[in-house]
C-alpha cells in the first residue's frame, strides 16, 4: 500500500475525517492506474467514469452536412 493512504486521516475529496463505518480506501484512476489519494468509501463509490463521449461538429457548409 501507499504511505500517503496509510498516514491520512481525511478524505481528499470531501475533507471529512475517515471513520470505521466509512472506511478509508485507496482511490485510483481506472484509465491510467495512478493513485489519486486516500478517500472515504462513500466518495470512492460516488466517483465514477462517465460513459459520455463529447461530439463536436463543424464545417457543415460543405460535404459533411450532405446526407
Amino acid at each position: 500500500m501507499n504511505n500517503k493512504k496509510d498516514n491520512s486521516k481525511y478524505c481528499f475529496l470531501c475533507k471529512n475525517i475517515v471513520t470505521e463505518k466509512n472506511c478509508k480506501v485507496r482511490d485510483h484512476c481506472h484509465v491510467t492506474g495512478l493513485f489519486r489519494g486516500a478517500a472515504c468509501n462513500d466518495c470512492n463509490i460516488k466517483l465514477r467514469l462517465t460513459n459520455v463521449i463529447p461530439v463536436v461538429s463543424h464545417n457543415l457548409r460543405h460535404y459533411d452536412s450532405h446526407l
